[in-house]
Formats: structure tokens, C-alpha cells, sequence
């Protein structure tokens, strides 16, 4: 599933090379992730074939664990995450492994100086790049 919104951004240069792309759509993004936020959850989408529905109390709950964390352990989570959900099979693999994706989410704002808050509302974009083990994040707006 994919969401639709005129102000999602065209990935598909993006996509063709990374080996994992992980979007929140902003708050003003309709379709699907507009019916997530109306639930008052999260919405992520993963790849382009995977829409998450993430609580917010689980999104405020791991942000907090995450910054208590020590920036070196910050990066080698996210780059074990990244590997690891690089490597999973969409749809098959990666569907149990939501919250590796929201914790990967999270550690990559955390690893670039983020805010997660800012990140939600905002919307958000990360990158994952196995062959230099490294992310791109950036707001959407």
C-alpha cells in the first residue's frame, strides 16, 4: 500500500538506489496516512509497497529510550538495523519486522540530530544506503 498525496515526493531516483527508503508522510498528506493520523497513529511507509501504522504512545515511548542512548551506540544500532531490513524480502520478512523499521526511523533522526516531533509532523525521509552503511534523513516540509 502506498500513500496518496499530492505532496509526497517522487522517490523513484531514490529508491533505485538505496536498499531501503522509509517515509512519514507530513501531517498534510491525505489518503491512508491521513486516516492513520485521524486514529491518532503514525504513519510509515516502507519502500514503496508497505504502509505501518505505528502508535504514537510506542513512537514517544521508544524516542525517549532512544535518546538516553549514547551516540556511538546510536550509529551501530542504525547501521545494524539498516543492514538487516535492507536484506528483508517486502511484504514477506519485513512485514514482521515493523518495529525494527520504526526503531530504524527513529535512530537515524536521533543519528542525524533530528527531531522526532519535527519528524512526524513535518514528515520525514530516510535513506539507507547498505553500500556505504550510512542514511540520509530529511524533513519533507
Amino acid at each position: 500500500m502506498s500513500v496518496g498525496s499530492d505532496i509526497k515526493p517522487d522517490l523513484s531516483a531514490a529508491e533505485g538506489l538505496a536498499d531501503l527508503v522509509i517515509i512519514c508522510p507530513p501531517a498534510s498528506a491525505g489518503g491512508p496516512a491521513a486516516e492513520i493520523r485521524a486514529r491518532g497513529n503514525c504513519p510509515l511507509e516502507i519502500g514503496s509497497e508497505m504502509l505501518a501504522e505505528i502508535s504514537f504512545r510506542d513512537i514517544k515511548t521508544n524516542w525517549a529510550a532512544t535518546c538516553k542512548l549514547p551516540s556511538g551506540t546510536v550509529k551501530s544500532l542504525t547501521r545494524q538495523l539498516g543492514h538487516s531490513l535492507a536484506e528483508a524480502e517486502l511484504g514477506q520478512e519485513l512485514d514482521r519486522r515493523l518495529g525494527d523499521a520504526a526503531a530504524f526511523f527513529l535512530l537515524a533522526l536521533r543519528h542525524n540530530r533530528l527531531s522526532a516531533e519535527s519528524a512526524i509532523s513535518h514528515g520525514a525521509l530516510v535513506v539507507w544506503h547498505a553500500d556505504t552503511g550510512a542514511e540520509e534523513v530529511e524533513y519533507l516540509s
